[in-house]
């Protein structure tokens, strides 16, 4: 360097354009490599261009079929979301509530949506991307009396075969036998929608359902339903998306995906569209973590 150049102004200012077009070359870098949901996809679903959802579709406003026979509710919309995220197109199965879980463990499926409940004994099989916070209430049929949300003793209550229903009402039952009070009976049902038109048709006496589902059923005449006033004392779970156990990749996707969903206003808007939003959760977990 000579004298000129040493005293020459215009070095400093050249100095300065060559850190920050540095600068913002490394940023642009770290933006190129920022992980996007999609990202974190096994390499054969990303292959495969599809999610292969299970759903009973009979679990209004979770998921239910329009008059159109079209997919629709708050798990369906969710999933839908979740697939634009992740630039998966999604397919869905009805099936019965009940093979939902096994589809998902011998790799039918790679999600199973239904407002399933995480669970300890579930967990055993499936793990669960948490996206819902669930409280309980009583949907019985119009006009009956005797029952309460806080007493289900003596009543008799149709179940949906492999809920958490069948666990619940078990516990309780024992629980009124040991404190003298009659027994809660139950009858099994395949699915949600033949236990509730049991209590429709007053064959059983009410439901236990989630305080999303009764409110939305309560509210149709036609139904024969009326919602007891209150929740089940004690009685509160998380629902999530069910995923095989050695698919620790996809559930992560999944997990991404939700928070993407949360920070642009898409799970609020379909909890708010389906009058659930005080439901929501304000982190989604992995198994609860």
């Amino acid at each position: 360097m000579n004298v000129t150049d040493k005293n020459d102004p215009a070095i400093p200012r050249r100095r300065a354009l060559t850190m920050l077009a540095a600068g913002l070359a490394m940023g642009t870098l770290s933006s190129a490599f920022a992980q996007t949901a999609a990202d974190l996809l096994p390499a054969e679903l990303r292959q495969r261009g599809t999610l292969n959802v299970a759903t009973s579709m009979v679990q209004p406003p979770y998921s239910f079929e329009t008059a159109e026979g079209a997919p629709a509710g708050i798990d369906i919309e969710l999933m839908q979301a979740i697939g634009k995220e992740l630039g998966l197109q999604v397919k869905f199965t009805k099936i019965a509530f009940a093979s939902i879980i096994p589809g998902i463990e011998n790799g039918r499926f790679d999600v199973g949506a239904n407002e399933i409940a995480d669970t300890e004994e579930r967990r055993k099989v499936v793990q669960f991307v948490d996206y819902y916070r669930v409280t309980y209430g009583v949907l019985a049929t119009a006009g009956t009396k005797g029952l309460s949300s806080a007493n289900l003793c003596g009543g008799h209550f149709a179940v949906t075969h492999g809920s958490a229903q069948v666990v619940l009402l078990e516990t309780m039952s024992a629980e009124c036998e040991k404190a003298g009070k009659p027994a809660i009976r139950r009858s099994v049902f395949p699915d949600s929608a033949t236990a509730k038109l049991a209590v429709s048709n007053a064959r059983a006496q009410a439901f236990v359902s989630d305080k999303g589902t009764a409110t939305y059923l309560a509210k149709i005449p036609e139904n024969n339903f009326s919602l007891l006033e209150g929740d089940i004392p004690n009685m509160e779970q998380i629902a999530g998306f069910a995923i095989a156990r050695n698919r620790g990749d996809l559930a992560n996707a999944v997990k991404k995906a939700l928070q993407n969903l949360a920070a642009n206003g898409e799970y609020k808007r379909i909890l708010e569209k389906y009058q659930v939003y005080p439901a929501r959760l304000e982190a989604f977990t992995i198994d609860g973590k």
